[in-house]
């Protein structure tokens, strides 16, 4: 097994992301927002030591 020295950070659509989703296009098929948050980004980032780093 092999150690990975980053951090997870899952990205989770809010309300706020379904609403704006809806408001730019008629067209879009009816979604929910546990449609959106079932198929999450994760994304993994090194550790920083200071805010400077970033």
């Amino acid at each position: 097994m092999y150690f990975v020295d980053r951090s997870a950070v899952v990205l989770k659509p809010a309300q706020a992301f379904l609403d704006w989703l809806k408001s730019t296009s008629d067209d879009l098929p009816e979604l929910t927002l546990s449609q959106l948050q079932s198929n999450c980004t994760t994304l993994l980032v090194p550790e920083f030591e200071t805010p400077e780093q970033e």
